[in-house]
C-alpha cells in the first residue's frame, strides 16, 4: 500500500493537530499543551456536531442549528451542573463558528462580534462553574485561558479554515468586511498581500 494511500486514513487528529501547529506558525503565536489539546479535540468533535436535548422535551437539536440565545436563557435558568454543561456548549459552538465560518456572517443581520462576545462570556462562566461545581481548580484555569485566549483561538481556527488563494473579487471583500470588524492583524497581511492596504482606524480586537 502506498503511502498516499495511508495519508487517506490519517487520524482526524493528528490532522487538526498539524493544522493548529501551521496556523500557529504562520501566526508567530503559540498556545500552551492544554489549550491546543482543547482546540483539537472541539475540531475533531464538531465533524459531526453535538446534538442537545431541547429543554423540557425528548427531542434533540443539532448544536449548531440551535440559537446562542436560547441556550443563554437555559443555562440561566438551569441548575449549577447543568449550567456548566451549557455554557460549554455554548462557549464552543460558538468559537466554531467565529473561527471556521467567518463568510457565514456576512450574510446575517448580525456580525461575528455578538458570537465572539457570547463565546469569551461563556467560558468564564464555565471557569467559574468548574471551580464552583467540581473544586477542579485545573479544568478551571483551561477555561479562564479560552475566555481570556478567545480572540486568538478565533483567528488560529480561521487560518486552518481557510483555503489558499484569493482569485475572486468578492473573496477579497470578504475578507476586508471580516478585517474591518475585527482589525485581525491575519486579515490585514492577507490583505496586503493581495495588494489591498486597508486604512487603520481604531483597533477594535487585534489578534
Amino acid at each position: 500500500m502506498s503511502d498516499d494511500r495511508l495519508n487517506l486514513f490519517i487520524k482526524p487528529q493528528e490532522y487538526f493537530r498539524e493544522k493548529l501547529l501551521t496556523a500557529q506558525g504562520q501566526m508567530q503565536t503559540n498556545l500552551d499543551e492544554e489549550l491546543s489539546f482543547y482546540i483539537v479535540n472541539l475540531l475533531v468533535e464538531y465533524i459531526t456536531p453535538p446534538q442537545i436535548t431541547e429543554d423540557g422535551t425528548d427531542n434533540t437539536a443539532n448544536i449548531m442549528d440551535y440559537p446562542l440565545a436560547i441556550l443563554l436563557k437555559h443555562a440561566l435558568e438551569a441548575p449549577p451542573r447543568k449550567r456548566y454543561q451549557i455554557f460549554k456548549h455554548l462557549g464552543d459552538t460558538s468559537l466554531y463558528m467565529s473561527g471556521f465560518f467567518q463568510d457565514y456572517f456576512n450574510r446575517k443581520t448580525f456580525d461575528i462580534g455578538y458570537y465572539m462576545t457570547m463565546g469569551r462570556t461563556a467560558y468564564h462562566q464555565v471557569s467559574s462553574l468548574a471551580q464552583e461545581v467540581d473544586r477542579d481548580s485545573a479544568k478551571s484555569g483551561v477555561y479562564r485561558n479560552l475566555s481570556q485566549n478567545f480572540n486568538v483561538c478565533v483567528e488560529l481556527l480561521s487560518c486552518v479554515s481557510d483555503v489558499p488563494g484569493l482569485r475572486q473579487n468578492k473573496d477579497i471583500l470578504g475578507v476586508y468586511e471580516r478585517w474591518h470588524k475585527t482589525h485581525s492583524r491575519r486579515l490585514y497581511q492577507i490583505l496586503v498581500e493581495a495588494g489591498i492596504t486597508p486604512i487603520q482606524t481604531e483597533n477594535k480586537s487585534a489578534s
